[in-house]
């Protein structure tokens, strides 16, 4: 089953992928308002700028050593930490995903370059990953890999826990650390 996913994976996205960059844009921010940034990687840490709703082309240019979910970013003259959940891929992907599944139950939170996986047995894993890719015919469909033999398919479509019935809008799979497992994300 596992060699079929893979065989999968790479039959979906066969082909001359789309040119990705790791410059990113802006989400989840009102028109109206503009992002904080802060001077350390904590929403309690002073403003060290702000960047428009609609800014695009951001450069990362470090990432927390814990967890998944602070990057320190620059534009321009502005520079400083921002939490990963407000800013999306060039291929319009989110940077910051939560993905769960149950029997066994798992969990991936996906980060910048940098996930963690809390699998049954295992326990907590940090792994990277490479910047997401999609193909030209299809672009709500991302793979992200990273070494060794680890990949994350995440598909834009409802995608329900099967258990509570809450929806989700991303479906996902990911083959690593000797687990391949399908769930949802947000």
């Amino acid at each position: 089953m596992r060699r079929s996913a893979l065989v999968l994976a790479a039959l979906l996205l066969s082909g001359t992928p789309a040119a990705a960059s790791w410059a990113l844009r802006l989400t989840g921010v009102t028109a109206d308002t503009a992002l904080d940034l802060r001077t350390e990687p904590d929403a309690a840490s002073a403003s060290a700028g702000t960047l428009p709703a609609d800014t695009r082309d951001i450069t990362v240019v470090a990432v927390a050593d814990e967890g998944v979910d602070w990057v320190k970013v620059e534009k321009g003259a502005v520079s400083g930490w921002v939490d990963a959940k407000f800013l999306r891929y060039a291929n319009d992907l989110p940077v910051r995903l939560e993905c769960k599944g149950p029997d066994p139950s798992w969990s991936l939170s996906l980060g910048f370059q940098n996930a963690l996986a809390d699998l049954p047995t295992v326990g907590p894993t940090h792994f990277a990953l490479e910047q997401p890719s999609t193909t030209s015919t299809r672009r709500t469909l991302w793979l992200m890999t990273g070494s060794p033999t680890r990949f994350v398919m995440i598909d834009k479509r409802v995608c329900s826990d099967g258990r509570s019935g809450t929806k989700y809008p991303y479906w996902m799979a990911a083959a690593m650390q000797g687990y391949f497992v399908e769930g949802c994300c947000k």
